[in-house]
């Protein structure tokens, strides 16, 4: 899938979260959610844990209340790399308010980077 295809733009965010397969007790994994959309996120990580079509849990803070929050996302796409693993998933079940919350500080960080970049571009050489 191209970014085109997809349904909703993806926001940068680069948050540190963490992550187990749905319903099992074990340590989670440390992860990053680099980008998030109205549908889902990507998780970059060293951990070989998440195959599609699995179901996740994804422990991460929210950003305006600094509360803990936990995601159920399911697995839809993986690709290894160099450092590790990128993990597409698609929400399965997510508070809506929690929802707008990761996705204002993802458009908020969005924003400022867009802002400064065109105010660099706009600046007198």
């Amino acid at each position: 899938m191209t970014h085109d295809d997809r349904r909703s733009i993806r926001f940068p965010i680069g948050m540190k979260c963490a992550y187990r397969l749905h319903g099992v007790v074990t340590p989670p994994s440390a992860a990053t959610m680099t980008d998030v959309s109205r549908q889902g996120c990507s998780l970059e990580t060293t951990d070989d844990i998440g195959q599609p079509s699995e179901q996740i849990d994804i422990h991460f803070t929210v950003p305006a209340t600094s509360t803990g929050a936990v995601l159920v996302g399911k697995v839809v796409h993986r690709m290894r790399h160099a450092l590790g693993w990128t993990l597409g998933v698609t929400f399965a079940e997510i508070d809506p308010a929690v929802k707008w919350e990761l996705l204002a500080d993802a458009y908020r960080h969005w924003h400022a980077e867009h802002v400064a970049a065109d105010q660099g571009r706009a600046s007198p050489s």
